[in-house]
């Protein structure tokens, strides 16, 4: 290395910029190299890599078999159009239609998030022909023009907060009657607004668990008298569960329908299906919840 850290951050300011960051205030580390779960700074620093590189390396830095494959491909086909087809290509395609849910088989391929997500628009109004999409308000969804106006609140939205700043009202009164007319929207039972998606599975949980016994939801997450156990495949638990954990509830965890069937039980509050994993697991959505109609059939011949 030639250059030093300090003269790499000011070159690295002066002649290119930085994305996600004022670039006035923006402060880069110079780095060197990385390996396995660490990345090194040029004065020698040591870094362990809790991000992974905002994702892009969960498999680790300097995975040899990731070198070797990107030396191989480098070797006999470097670059070529997007409208070819190559061996590479073909077997990627395949092997990703066997990890995707229900019929799906199609893989398209970007260089990023926002790119993924332009994308995904595109194709969504092409197959639809409509042109709203639901997106997260005041969230991230990448850097481009499209990807970033997808998170802004639409005007009407704007000039409902607006009004509604102007006003008194009673918050549970406000909550119930937000509640009603989006399940009438949706067409369900019952609707609940909600902080995020953990608040909504610790709400939904502790929903389950309580009823509308107003003592039993002063005394969560102690579970005297209630049911306790919440059966999920082993293969579906997923970083929110936790959230489910918060009612003190105890995650049982099965794998073959046959244990299913067997986890069921008085001690039984409900059974969590991680959609996103339902090519994951051994049993899919729908044999899922059968073993749950069967067992309920006999708990009440019981």
């Amino acid at each position: 290395m030639t250059l030093s850290a300090d003269e790499i951050v000011e070159l690295s300011k002066r002649y290119t910029l930085f994305d996600w960051s004022a670039q006035a205030k923006i402060a880069p580390m110079a780095i060197d190299r990385a390996e396995g779960v660490y990345f090194y700074g040029v004065d020698g620093s040591r870094y362990l890599d809790f991000n992974s590189q905002l994702m892009g390396v969960n498999i680790g830095h300097g995975d040899k078999r990731v070198i070797d494959a990107i030396a191989k491909q480098g070797e006999t086909l470097p670059y070529i159009t997007p409208f070819a087809a190559y061996e590479t290509r073909a077997l990627l395609g395949q092997k990703l239609a066997t990890l995707w849910p229900g019929e799906m088989e199609k893989s398209f391929f970007t260089l990023g998030g926002a790119e993924a997500n332009e994308n995904a628009i595109k194709i969504a109004r092409v197959a639809t022909g409509r042109e709203w999409i639901v997106a997260f308000q005041n969230s991230f969804h990448g850097r481009t023009y499209t990807a970033m106006t997808a998170s802004l609140m639409p005007p009407e939205v704007m000039d409902a907060i607006e009004y509604a700043s102007k006003h008194y009202v009673m918050l549970d009164e406000l909550h119930d009657r937000v509640g009603q007319r989006i399940a009438t929207l949706v067409r369900a039972e019952a609707a609940m607004v909600t902080s995020g998606a953990a608040s909504a599975l610790t709400l939904g949980t502790a929903g389950i668990l309580t009823g509308t016994d107003r003592q039993k939801i002063v005394d969560l997450p102690n579970l005297a008298g209630m049911k306790s156990e919440v059966i999920i495949q082993k293969a579906h638990r997923f970083g929110y569960d936790h959230a489910v954990r918060n009612c003190g509830v105890r995650l049982v965890e099965v794998e073959t329908r046959e244990e299913l069937e067997q986890a069921i039980g008085p001690q039984t509050a409900m059974m969590l299906f991680y959609n996103n994993n339902n090519s994951v697991g051994q049993i899919r959505d729908e044999e899922f919840v059968q073993p749950l109609a069967i067992r309920r059939v006999e708990l009440d011949v019981e």
